[in-house]
């Protein structure tokens, strides 16, 4: 039988109504920074807050498209597991991670010397540029061990979900795709959307403005 495209296959499947899950090449989005002493793990997998803007999660992971590899970088609330910042590009320079940094001080302010903010020890959240980013906003760096998805489990749980309910049933041509589309699903659609256990089955907005409403009655 001759044989057929990705195309043409993937055309097929939609007409049928199936979605097939796609195998996925493995990008290594975690390259150790070389002075790994003396940076702490402040969460010691401890993901629960009492508030908002007390910890913050995040991580970068990986979207295989034809042209190449688009990498997410999102921000997470512990309190409520609110998205509150995220940035898309086909790099995984330091600007990935201060962009989606830099949405998250505006949407979710932090407090100075407070604020925790906690990934992993790649060399992108070790950089100048990062250090200073954060050291401008009081924000308190956080690493786990190099190679512990544990040690970030909060973070990792949701690129684990961002995959097996949409990156790993598509197949994306283009960089612009996979960026156009996991742009629409991050943030908002999940913060309204998606219900957490740890929060009473709330959506991460919900739990968020049920605190402020709270807080601000009591003020």
């Amino acid at each position: 039988m001759a044989s057929r495209s990705h195309s043409t296959w993937s055309a097929i499947m939609a007409a049928a109504g199936p979605v097939a899950c796609q195998p996925r090449k493995q990008a290594k989005t975690t390259v150790p920074a070389p002075d790994l002493p003396g940076r702490p793990d402040r969460l010691r997998r401890d993901f629960t807050a009492t508030a908002p803007g007390m910890k913050w999660v995040g991580g970068i992971t990986h979207i295989p498209t034809w042209q190449g590899f688009a990498h997410p970088a999102v921000v997470m609330d512990c309190f409520s597991g609110k998205i509150i910042g995220h940035a898309i590009a086909g790099h995984m320079r330091t600007g990935l991670v201060t962009e989606a940094l830099a949405m998250a001080v505006r949407n979710c302010p932090p407090i100075r010397g407070v604020t925790v903010f906690h990934s992993d020890r790649g060399a992108r959240c070790t950089s100048a540029e990062y250090t200073k980013f954060m050291t401008d906003r009081g924000i308190l760096p956080s690493v786990g061990r190099t190679g512990s998805r544990y040690d970030n489990a909060a973070a990792e749980s949701f690129n684990a979900i961002l995959k097996k309910e949409l990156v790993n049933r598509k197949v994306y041509s283009t960089r612009n795709h996979a960026i156009r589309d996991v742009t629409a699903r991050t943030g908002s659609r999940c913060d309204r959307k998606r219900l957490h256990s740890a929060i009473d089955y709330q959506t991460p907005n919900q739990a968020d403005t049920e605190w402020r409403q709270q807080h601000k009655a009591a003020a």
